[in-house]
């Protein structure tokens, strides 16, 4: 129940560009291709369509990485070998969540 809450909650609102970065060959990308394919759809991009989500395909057995930038200069990073697309995106929307309130009170 909670997951689809967070999975509910996910939107692009403050983000500004999105970079996933992996090996295909190593045994730990599977959560950030998961980040990468749920970012990349339809209805996710639709959230904002000025966002970039890109896919950095390396041949070099480097550890899987997810950057985000958002639209105040801050970034996000994930070090996503060791981390679940469930807690990947409960973080993100609290990021968001925090500018939408800092939003909210500006105005």
């Amino acid at each position: 129940m909670a997951r689809s809450i967070i999975v509910k909650g996910t939107t692009l609102k403050f983000v500004k560009s999105i970079q996933v970065h992996f090996c295909p060959w190593q045994d730990d990308v599977h959560s950030a291709r998961l980040f990468l394919m749920y970012m990349s759809s339809k209805s996710m991009l639709e959230t904002n369509p000025n966002c970039a989500v890109t896919g950095v395909v390396k041949n070099n057995r480097s550890q899987p990485t997810i950057h985000i930038g958002f639209e105040d200069g801050k970034q996000l990073l994930f070090k996503s070998s060791n981390l679940t697309l469930h807690e990947m995106l409960k973080k993100l929307v609290s990021w968001t969540d925090e500018r939408e309130k800092k939003e909210e009170a500006s105005s």
